[in-house]
């Protein structure tokens, strides 16, 4: 059996395989985040005696109460800089409507885009569920419908090449 593209990291795309390690690492990150209060309970609990002779016996909290006057100019510089940015953009890009809604796409250019008769488009659009098979280079070769229902008379609107995901079941 041919394995499913999803299984295939060869197929994709140097940035979708850069945004796929990305989104691994960052939950990675929380994973080990999630489970410092016990790591940070067992360091405490091992090393107790260091603590206390580096803060209390060795007056180490004086240091660090005289450092956080340079903690604290730190995060202002930082909030002052991030709020001097965000306005800049604002002022920028007040008046500028750069966020348009994206071209329809009709059922006769989508059913060009896949080399085939609208009619059939409108039947992959309106069916229950769809096989989709792909060859070696992620390119379409066959399509099984199955539970298919009646075409409406006007086919939905479709900002994509195939939005499929109304009437799916949770279990294809």
């Amino acid at each position: 059996m041919k394995r499913i593209i999803i299984n295939r990291p060869e197929l994709q795309s140097p940035l979708q395989r850069i945004t796929t390690r990305g989104i691994t690492f960052v939950f990675w990150v929380i994973w080990i985040y999630l489970w410092l209060p016990l790591i940070s309970l067992v360091a405490w609990w091992v090393g107790i005696q260091l603590f206390r002779e580096h803060m209390l016996d060795n007056n180490g909290y004086q240091a660090l109460f005289s450092d956080m006057h340079q903690y604290a100019l730190t995060i202002a510089f930082i909030a002052i800089v991030l709020i001097g940015w965000a306005r800049y953009n604002l002022l920028r890009f007040r008046d500028k409507g750069n966020r348009k809604a994206s071209k329809h796409v009709d059922l006769a250019d989508q059913a060009q885009q896949f080399k085939i008769e609208a009619q059939q488009l409108r039947q992959w659009q309106i069916a229950k569920r769809l096989v989709i098979q792909h060859d070696e280079q992620g390119d379409i070769t066959a399509i099984e419908t199955a539970t298919q229902t009646e075409a409406p008379e006007d086919p939905p609107r479709v900002e994509t090449a195939v939005d499929h995901r109304a009437d799916q079941s949770p279990d294809h």
